[in-house]
């Protein structure tokens, strides 16, 4: 399966990019790891640049992820009549939430470069930044954050989110940088709205720009002041229930399963799958287990067919009891699989919803 630029792992890749018609930066941030040995949880946290119109396509595909939630972080001067209103603002089976992170824009007060914004973000912002997180929390399935563009506010949201359940600076700020891949398309419309607003063209443009080391300079003030994000967090506000729910909503772990396969010439070969594994029934045991993606690379001189059936796997839930350890056998629609896990975890995941 092709997978987006991103720092992840390897071997624990989905594709990062979710393509939504009309919109350019909407990114899953799944796979990365986290505290104690987890990883965030694929397709539960969303990030996008404000999705305005959305066709019946596009919000199939946000209906098959499972979105429950979406933070809108723009003010009142952007959503400023049915034209600028988020296409999810009345979408059955979702909750809708605008939770302005700046209430309001002044141009001559705009920071002079992006760290500084950050910085301010981080300083001055506090209430509104509290009142994000704890909406992600109290989440109820997979959420979407968006402000206009994707980058600055939501980057910033999202930096917070993911350092809450222990992802490293390193991977926060590279996640980040992601945006300068996938914004491009969207820059001149944003720089016209802008000047149309009163601000200058040429400034404006630079605070399009994704600098990784704007995002690194403000999350190393704030750890440096606070101690790690988690304190930050609590010190403005969100809970300690909340950040215990935060780490239930997006961390998974994760495990190895080794499939051995007789293929059409008599051959035997072996396709070892990294998996995220759930508890989706505590009492009886049983788990539910997703393929990411084979650890290695598949051989080009196995038979197209059996290629293209581990590609057909990639991505797909199954349930298995939790007693199996060794000798797995997986029933598929069409065959049953037979293979061992190669690494099972010792803690229990999250039940899945």
């Amino acid at each position: 399966m092709p997978a987006s630029p991103s720092p992840d792992a390897p071997g624990a890749v989905l594709d990062r990019h979710i393509p939504l018609d009309r919109t350019f930066n909407t990114r899953d941030c799944g796979g990365y790891p986290a505290a104690n040995g987890k990883f965030i949880k694929w397709r539960t946290l969303l990030r996008t640049d404000c999705p305005l119109t959305l066709t019946d396509a596009s919000l199939a595909t946000l209906r098959d992820i499972g979105v429950r939630t979406a933070i809108d972080l723009r003010n009142q001067q952007e959503i400023r009549d049915d034209a600028t209103r988020h296409a999810l603002h009345n979408s059955p089976g979702i909750r809708y939430l605008n939770l302005p992170l700046i209430p309001r824009f002044i141009p001559e007060s705009m920071p002079r470069d992006l760290a500084d914004a950050y910085l301010m973000y981080l300083r001055e912002l506090q209430p509104q930044i509290r009142d994000a997180l704890s909406a992600l929390a109290a989440s109820e399935g997979p959420a979407i954050v968006n402000c206009q563009a994707g980058k600055d506010r939501t980057g910033i949201i999202i930096a917070l989110a993911l350092g809450a359940v222990g992802v490293p600076l390193d991977i926060l700020v590279s996640d980040y940088a992601l945006t300068e891949i996938y914004l491009r398309g969207l820059i001149p419309e944003l720089i016209a709205e802008a000047v149309s607003e009163g601000y200058d063209s040429e400034r404006y443009r630079r605070m399009l720009e994704t600098p990784p080391e704007a995002m690194r300079q403000a999350l190393t003030w704030l750890i440096q002041r606070y101690g790690s994000i988690p304190d930050y967090l609590a010190a403005i506000g969100v809970t300690p229930e909340e950040l215990a729910a935060l780490q239930a909503h997006l961390l998974v772990e994760h495990t190895q399963v080794s499939f051995g396969w007789r293929l059409p010439d008599e051959r035997r070969t072996r396709t070892v799958f990294n998996a995220e594994v759930h508890v989706y029934e505590h009492s009886l045991d049983r788990w539910l287990m997703r393929l990411l993606t084979p650890t290695e690379p598949m051989d080009e001189s196995l038979p197209e067919e059996f290629r293209a059936r581990i590609g057909m796997l990639t991505g797909k839930w199954v349930r298995i009891p939790g007693e199996a350890r060794k000798g797995l056998t997986l029933p598929m629609k069409y065959e049953t699989l037979r293979g061992e896990i190669a690494y099972f975890h010792a803690k229990r995941p999250a039940t899945v919803a």
